[in-house]
């Protein structure tokens, strides 16, 4: 609903933009101050004719407007003349030898528009748009130079209406000049509080004969047109944020943990000892603090004494990225090339894996570690990736340099030669210049944090992240509606207490109420203010984990006080409900050290980043606006190609999207399918109260699999991580009731041969690919045909837009309505086959999942259980060299839970043969 809404709000926008243009370009551009150019008919030069090098100039011009030029932008290259006595005396001109002639209205409004529309809309402003050098020579010689820069700027003026001919001095002989509705114009600067104000000073011939000028300045529709671009600006800095993929900061980036109840009890052996080990199993007592029950075994054992742990149930903690809802499978273009580039799961592909698995330097091994070189190419693609990010800021520095820098030097020369400074246009990067210390101290930030992040341990990264995922997810999912209806409930607090007097004594309420309003709805209307203020709070807290660490116990008091007061008076209860904040109960001095400069750090770079993307998206949003201005002005030339455009649009999304729904229907039978599979398990767990309920892993298995995993759970370290590799877990079910599985086994069974399987999403998007592919050069083709036959037989734009849309939709029809591909086969869960395979994958199935916690149902020492074990051996035989397998068949007079510990500690026994025990744990504080 949120993507539907903001679809209509943006397209609602776009229109209004739309009206706006066309009514602008209709309406005649209001005058300013009109006024006789009293100058240029005064002041004539009696003593100087101006004549064109090339006598064909004005045919020339005439031919530009016959062919459609609006504007044509003229400057003068005056022979013999020496250019330091232009800049004497230059009053409000700007360049007297630089003008723009206009033909229409049209032309007028492109001068009112920034000096690079024709770069800011991608060309598609040049349309109508000239230019020319006019060479002058000067009879008598150099005769312009006794005269300063606003006659010489005169005199050119009135040569140019006169269609490059200097005015006779015989009254009587008329001489031809431009047309009524042709003026030329020339930049003024007129200063306003110390600024220099540019703006065009326009010039026509009336029908009397009289010159006259005037200020352009825009009607009201440019007006509002131009407050509607600064608002587009505003907001597109407020909620700039939102353009950060929520997919960064969803929560699949969360870790969650998931309970799983074994279906038989493991046995495992476990050692604590004194001294560190080198061995792969072994870790610190530390890694187990944040494991609550775990933990507690941990301390009652003691030391250097091997344990036999019994264990039912296991927490696991997975990453919900690992995991797939029903309604939703990742197999997007870009997000499968991002999966495949990125984060190189290429590597994953047998004709692959052997040559990104290899080392970089052959048999050569540096520093004796090997670098892989699918790491190599990973740390490439990441740094590539950032490049692409920074792009936007790079085309925008080149955009100034190579087209912005020269006439911003110009304008600040001759505003500086008189004493005036630079007038703010909404554009920092043009009004500062990119290499201003502003922008120098952001590039020094974003340095400083590459260097910091590069320092800093993996548990200070894993809370940044953790913390800016959260205040990024807090910021999207906070309620807006909440905020609304709480500024109601303040708005309308004097009437509830005071009835109609609440009319009289409101202002005494609103004086203090007002400011807490404004802020709090910036708050949680504007997502850049809402991100900074979260960091800031984080900041704070980090600060302060307790609270009190910095201020006085008096001091914290009276702050508490203050706090619940205004939260008792202006009801802020109803927004700080809905917020939380996780801050650590335990900091060393060195991690809360570092966390507090690592947060502030990340304070300054969302500032940085959000000073450099404001420029970024102001650069955006001129690019977009100009550009829907040159479509809409040009709409006879750019139609057909915004047809062929919306056209390429659709096939692609109609090509890409047939991928996703075949993808995604199959993820919903093998998500409901697993589901009926294991109903008896699910609404066990489904019944519970809500709090009692927890997030829950199941192993499935169908009919005819129980007992056939030897080993289905087994410790092993990885990373540094103890980890569960478990056979099998595959359906998990949160705490809403809501089915998952993970995407690992959803790729594999999309491998199955059998009727209804999508099969490797590679070949799938490859076969899209080649049919949108095949549509384009069919498109490509009507294009072709359409431009070749469209101007010479004199079709319109309008019917060349038509044909092109008539022709582009022709794929489509016979795709949908003529040759109709009959319905897709889907899975039949009743199937033997299915079953047969089906049942195979998921005996294949194994997986890895980090430790959250581990239940000890109990535990005994290893020399206890050896004990037990003899003496039940001695009551059955004398035989002191029985086999173990002997003793089990002697044993099974007693418990089935007794018979499954033998079992499982001769099995145990045998792999210690290799390995000592199954976890061994260290004390690392002891010295």
């Amino acid at each position: 609903m949120r993507q539907q809404a903001a679809s209509v709000y943006f397209y609602g926008i776009l229109l209004i933009f739309c009206i706006l243009i066309v009514q602008s370009i209709s309406q005649t551009i209001s005058p300013g101050r009109t006024e006789k150019w009293e100058n240029l008919m005064n002041g004539v030069l009696q003593n100087c004719v101006l004549e064109t090098v090339d006598t064909n100039i004005a045919t020339k011009v005439d031919k530009m407007a016959v062919d459609g030029a609006k504007v044509i932008y003229i400057d003068f290259n005056l022979y013999n003349f020496n250019e330091s006595l232009i800049i004497q005396d230059q009053g409000s001109v700007y360049n007297p030898v630089s003008w723009v002639m206009t033909t229409g209205r049209h032309g007028q409004s492109l001068l009112l528009l920034r000096p690079q529309y024709e770069v800011f809309s991608l060309r598609s402003l040049s349309l109508g748009t000239e230019r020319i050098e006019v060479s002058v020579k000067q009879t008598p010689m150099n005769c312009l130079a006794d005269y300063n820069a606003t006659v010489v700027s005169d005199a050119l003026g009135e040569f140019l209406l006169h269609k490059f001919k200097t005015p006779s001095r015989n009254t009587s002989v008329s001489v031809e000049t431009l047309k009524e509705t042709d003026h030329i114009c020339n930049l003024h600067i007129v200063p306003k509080n110390g600024k220099a104000i540019f703006h065009y000073m326009c010039c026509h011939k009336t029908l009397s004969g009289h010159t006259e000028c005037q200020q352009l300045k825009s009607d009201k529709y440019l007006a509002v047109l131009f407050v509607c671009i600064f608002i587009v600006n505003f907001f597109a800095v407020m909620f700039s944020p939102l353009l950060i993929p929520s997919k960064c900061y969803q929560k699949k980036f969360d870790t969650t943990s998931y309970e799983h109840k074994l279906r038989k009890p493991v046995i495992l052996t476990v050692r604590k000892t004194s001294a560190k080990s080198k061995e792969q199993y072994s870790f610190p007592v530390s890694y187990f603090e944040e494991m609550t029950e775990f933990n507690k075994t941990v301390e009652s054992m003691g030391t250097d004494i091997t344990y036999i742990v019994t264990v039912s149930k296991i927490n696991i903690v997975t990453e919900m990225a690992r995991l797939m809802p029903s309604n939703r499978v990742p197999v997007g273009l870009f997000e499968s090339l991002y999966k495949a580039l990125i984060d190189c799961e290429v590597r994953k592909k047998r004709s692959m894996e052997g040559c990104c698995e290899s080392n970089i330097f052959g048999s050569c091994k540096p520093f004796n570690r090997e670098y892989p070189w699918y790491k190599i190419l990973k740390l490439i693609m990441h740094f590539l990736l950032y490049v692409l990010v920074g792009m936007i800021w790079f085309v925008r520095l080149y955009v100034y340099f190579k087209f912005e820098q020269s006439e911003r030097l110009d304008r600040q020369n001759a505003a500086s030669q008189r004493n005036l400074k630079l007038s703010y246009t909404g554009n920092l990067t043009w009004y500062l210049t990119p290499v201003h210390i502003l922008f120098v101290t952001c590039y020094c930030i974003f340095v400083v944090d590459v260097i910091l992040f590069g320092i800093i341990s993996k548990q200070v990264k894993r809370t940044l992240k953790k913390v800016l995922r959260k205040c990024f997810r807090d910021m999207r999912e906070i309620s807006k509606t909440s905020a609304f209806g709480w500024s109601i409930q303040i708005l309308l607090h004097p009437f509830k207490h005071c009835g109609v007097f609440g009319f009289l004594f409101a202002w005494l309420f609103y004086i203090p109420a007002i400011p807490v309003f404004i802020v709090t709805l910036s708050f949680y209307c504007f997502p850049t203010i809402n991100v900074l203020v979260r960091l800031i709070i984080y900041f704070v807290a980090y600060l302060l984990p307790y609270g009190r660490n910095c201020l006085t116990e008096r001091i914290a008091e009276r702050l508490k006080q203050l706090w619940r007061y205004i939260h008792r008076v202006f009801q802020i209860d109803i927004l700080t409900s809905q917020e939380s904040i996780e801050r650590p109960e335990k900091l060393s001095v060195k991690n809360k050290i570092l966390q507090v400069i690592v947060i502030f750090s990340c304070l300054l770079t969302i500032l940085s980043a959000v000073l450099l993307a404001m420029e970024c998206i102001v650069f955006l949003a001129e690019i977009f606006m100009y550009t829907l201005i040159g479509i809409v002005i040009n709409s006879s030339f750019t139609l057909k190609y915004l047809s062929l455009a919306f056209l390429l649009g659709f096939y692609a999304r109609d090509c890409f999207n047939t991928v996703t729904v075949e993808y995604l229907t199959f993820n919903k039978f093998l998500n409901g399918y697993l589901v009926d599979k294991m109903r008896d398990e699910v609404e066990k767990i489904s019944m519970q109260s809500h709090e009692d309920q927890r997030n829950t892993a199941f192993q499935v298995s169908l009919d005819g699999m129980e007992g056939q995993d030897d080993k289905p759970v087994s410790l092993t370290n990885e990373h540094d991580k103890l980890k569960w590799i478990i056979n099998s877990l595959i359906l998990f079910l949160d705490k809403n009731d809501t089915p998952y599985i993970t995407s690992k086994f959803f790729f594999d069974t999309c491998y199955m041969e059998q009727a209804g399987v999508p099969g490797p999403l590679v070949s799938s998007l490859l076969r899209a690919t080649q049919r949108f592919m095949l549509i384009c050069i069919f498109l490509f083709f009507v294009v072709i045909v359409i431009l070749a036959f469209g101007d010479e037989y004199g079709i319109s734009a309008t019917n060349q837009m038509f044909a092109t849309l008539a022709g582009g939709f022709l794929p489509y029809i016979l795709r949908w309505v003529l040759f109709k591909d009959p319905e897709p086969v889907t899975v039949d869960p009743n199937n033997l086959s299915f079953k047969s395979k089906f049942r195979r994958k998921i005996k294949e199935y194994k997986q890895l999942w980090e430790v959250s916690d581990i239940i000890v149902d109990r535990f005994k020492t290893k020399e206890t259980e050896d004990d037990n074990e003899v003496k039940s051996t001695a009551a059955a035989t004398d035989d002191e060299n029985i086999s173990q397998d002997e003793v089990i068949v002697l044993e099974e007079n007693n418990s089935k839970d007794d018979t499954i510990m033998l079992e499982e500690i001769n099995a145990t026994v045998k792999d210690n043969t290799v390995r000592t025990v199954d976890l061994l744990i260290y004390d690392n504080f002891t010295v």
